[in-house]
């Protein structure tokens, strides 16, 4: 037998009869018939019910129907390209998810999740709508918040960072507030891996040096004063320390010098290969300059930190002339101390009548060295047949040498024995 209601109309199709009335009546009797509306679009959606039956002047029974059609926002999240599905508790790194890999106290990872309406009515999130929770939450940090509302077809996003301050994984949950139907709250499970950064720091004399440093001080040691050219030398030591959570890898070798003066330094320790985190190592650099004048260079540390490798700073120190006093007689050097006259050097003056006969000795003083040789008032040692031994000198007793200077020496001898 067929159905006694019936629809039709424009919009019959956004209409269903659900349950069919009773197939009779009887006298003083009643049945029901249900229509459920479920429009397929937005707006007023009309229909015709008819219920088909026997009474003489109206069959069918027929009357008009109608609903109104309103929107429903669809919310849709997606990151990297790639849906997210909503309580998805699996972080992936396809969907950017999973952040991935950062360093403990330096480096930070952001990812950009989309918003998306696919409803047919504004998707409403409101202020803030995004938040955090979860074990390690505070390892995350939403940068970026979405737009309060999505209009129909529209988009917004929600940046979030990972900053994390332990090692291993670090998760959270992502919540967007919105009015979806079925899906409201939206949140997915996110996260990301802790990882060990090392973290390089030198100091010289107990008082830090930052990298880069171009002024070079005596408190931190990277000014290392005065030396002689040519013989004197300054070493200084400065301690590279690795306050990270990581090893500081720095290599073989790691300290090397460069700039104008470089050769006038030298590398006699060079730090060890890593640093473990918390430990310490040094690096030693001695002065020995080549001319006078301030003499600098620039000590560079190869390591492995995220911002400061290498780690360099300015270095210098100054040269200072220092006199070099050499002696020679008849063109032959004579030996500071040397107590065995000879013929030779002219330190033996040979023989001389006493009484009469003199023997005079000219001795070469020279100064090879940079600065100022003062020689004061020379005086032989009078002693026993010596005493007769005369110099001639300058008047005021004192002489300065820049590059040499002669004295005379005249032997005049008092006795008949040897000196």
């Amino acid at each position: 037998m067929a159905s006694a209601s019936s629809l039709s109309g424009a919009h019959a199709a956004d209409f269903a009869i659900t349950a069919q009335p009773a197939a009779s009546v009887a006298s003083g009797g009643t049945t029901s018939v249900t229509v459920q509306f479920d429009p397929s679009a937005t707006g007023t959606r009309g229909a015709t019910l008819s219920i088909a039956n026997d009474d003489a002047d109206e069959a069918p029974f027929d009357f008009a129907i109608q609903g109104t059609g309103t929107g429903a926002p669809e919310i849709a999240v997606s990151g990297n390209g790639t849906d997210i599905a909503d309580g998805d508790g699996s972080p992936d790194a396809a969907d950017h998810t999973d952040f991935g890999a950062s360093d403990v106290g330096g480096g930070t990872v952001s990812r950009t999740f989309t918003i998306a309406n696919s409803g047919t009515d504004t998707l409403t999130l409101g202020s803030n709508a995004a938040s955090l929770s979860g074990a390690h939450a505070a390892d995350f940090a939403i940068t970026a918040q979405p737009a309060a509302s999505v209009a129909s077809g529209g988009t917004t996003s929600v940046t979030v960072q990972f900053d994390p301050s332990a090692t291993g994984t670090r998760g959270a949950t992502l919540s967007i507030a919105n009015d979806d139907a079925d899906e409201a709250p939206f949140d997915f499970a996110i996260q990301g891996t802790g990882t060990g950064a090392p973290e390089i720091a030198v100091s010289g004399n107990g008082t830090d040096i930052a990298d880069g440093d171009g002024s070079p001080d005596a408190a931190d040691h990277t000014d290392f004063g005065a030396s002689d050219v040519g013989g004197g030398t300054v070493s200084r030591t400065f301690t590279i320390a690795n306050s990270g959570t990581d090893t500081l890898t720095l290599g073989s070798n790691a300290a090397s010098l460069s700039g104008a003066h470089a050769a006038d330094f030298a590398i006699t320790a060079q730090p060890a290969a890593s640093v473990a985190s918390g430990g310490t190592t040094s690096v030693t650099v001695q002065f020995d300059p080549s001319a006078t004048g301030t003499r600098g260079a620039t000590l560079s540390i190869a390591n492995d930190d995220a911002d400061e490798a290498p780690f360099d700073f300015a270095i210098q120190g100054t040269g200072t002339g220092a006199p070099e006093i050499a002696v020679s007689g008849n063109g032959t050097d004579i030996a500071d101390g040397d107590g065995s006259p000879d013929a030779a050097d002219h330190t033996d003056f040979g023989a001389s009548d006493v009484g009469g006969g003199t023997v005079s000795r000219t001795f070469t003083i020279a100064n090879s060295g940079t600065d100022t040789l003062t020689l004061g008032s020379m005086r032989p040692a009078s002693r026993g047949p010596c005493r007769r031994l005369r110099h001639h000198r300058a008047a005021g007793g004192e002489c300065r040498v820049r590059r040499h200077h002669e004295r005379a020496v005249q032997f005049d001898p008092s006795a008949t024995e040897h000196a």
